[in-house]
Parts: structure tokens; sequence; C-alpha cells
């Protein structure tokens, strides 16, 4: 009993030692990383999100960015706000945050 007890414990221990993820910017579209993503008629990948730097994709035409730098989506200025890098998780989790200006 005493060792099931201290399993339980050890598995609380580690489940809440996990990596926190921030949430997503409220009023900002999300490029997920490697997912395509249509914005205003227009596709975009994010990929490669690092602690201060990621490349976002404009149909073709890829742009390594930083938060606050605006990038031009058909004719309309995103800024980028904020840029997760991919995590633990066995799939490519991070992401970059547009909002229109």
């Amino acid at each position: 009993m005493r060792r099931l007890v201290a399993a339980l414990a050890l598995v609380a221990v580690l489940t809440g030692c996990g990596e926190q993820r921030p949430e997503p910017v409220e009023d900002a579209t999300q490029l997920e990383q490697n997912l395509p993503t249509e914005v205003g008629g227009v596709r975009l990948i994010a990929y490669n999100p690092a602690e201060d730097s990621g490349v976002i994709d404009v149909d073709g035409e890829p742009t390594e960015v930083t938060v606050g730098d605006v990038i031009e989506v058909g004719e309309v200025d995103y800024e980028v706000v904020q840029i997760v890098p991919d995590g633990d998780a066995e799939e490519p989790d991070g992401w970059i945050s547009i909002r229109e200006q």
C-alpha cells in the first residue's frame, strides 16, 4: 500500500512539473507550427518558432520575424504579437500569433 501511495504521489509531482505553455494572445490569429492557415484569402505557414524569432511563410515567401514586426498579408498589415517555441510534445506544438493593425 505504501508503494502505491508513493507511486501516485510521484506521478502527481511529475505531471505538475510539466512545461507551462502560455495562453494564445486574445484577439490575435494563432498560426500553429507547420499548419497552413488562411488569413484574408492568403495562405500562411509558421515554422521554426524559437524563443525570440520564427518564420512566417506568406504565399511561398518566407520571412523571419520577431515580436513587434509587421508583415503584409494581401493588402493588410499584421503585427507579430507572440512567438511560442516548440515544446516537449512529440508533435510540433509551437505557434506565432499575429494581430491585424
